[in-house]
């Protein structure tokens, strides 16, 4: 576990007073009392922070300090295994989608769109944003990869579109179960692997035959990493 000095505990609280003045009265009031709750806490630990927190970290530049978070570790597995220089789009961005901000800010040429209906800004430098969900109405035609971090409910529109389109994805999963009412026993506690296996199984029911896919663990995460990649 790494703590936050108190120099830069002083430095970023007066960053984050700043940050709420701007955008904290666009923010549910639960929400932004959650953040004011637990930004900087006692406890924090880089790379295990709830989204909506870690989005406020990333935007103000707490995460650049230490190299060991969530953001980091996934850009770095997004850009060894993809062309990051495309047309991309991040789905289940957040409420604040400064992870797509930064994947674009490493761009040389190609284009972030981050997609999530619950999106408290309608534009930030560098990307386009669109408050919808992805949807099986939603064209995805021209984007050549699709990720996520933690897109919870979404991320079986995720691979249904994606395979539909014929478009790689790269997802980091969330840690919740999202299987649907009709597969949950009543009073049956749900298993993570189950849920694994259900959404391996809408894979293998809509991947085209020129893409394989990949659900793997690594040091760097807690939950998997599910992945496609169009064969050679």
């Amino acid at each position: 576990m790494r703590f936050i000095t108190n120099e830069h505990r002083e430095k970023y609280s007066c960053l984050f007073e700043e940050y709420v003045d701007i955008y904290g009265k666009f923010y549910p009031k639960e929400a932004l009392e959650y953040i004011k709750r637990h930004f900087l806490k006692t406890d924090f630990q880089y790379g295990f922070d709830v989204d909506i927190v870690a989005q406020v970290y990333q935007y103000l530049g707490i995460y650049n300090k230490f190299q060991d978070n969530t953001y980091k570790n996934f850009y770095d597995f997004l850009s060894s295994n993809y062309n990051l220089n495309q047309h991309l789009l991040e789905v289940a961005s957040g409420m604040f989608p400064s992870f797509a901000q930064m994947v674009a800010s490493k761009q040389c040429i190609g284009t972030v769109t981050a997609i999530d209906p619950d999106s408290i800004i309608d534009t930030l430098d560098g990307i386009k944003i669109i408050k919808e969900p992805l949807s099986p109405e939603t064209d995805i035609s021209k984007y050549d990869l699709l990720y996520a971090i933690s897109p919870c409910e979404a991320l079986k529109e995720i691979i249904t579109s994606a395979n539909k389109y014929e478009k790689e994805f790269c997802v980091l999963a969330c840690s919740c179960t999202h299987l649907p009412k009709e597969l949950i026993t009543y009073r049956r506690e749900v298993f993570y692997g189950e849920y694994i296996n259900y959404i391996e199984s809408i894979i293998k029911e809509t991947i085209p035959h020129n893409i394989e896919y990949k659900i793997e663990y690594t040091s760097k995460f807690n939950t998997p990493i599910i992945s496609t990649k169009k064969r050679n």
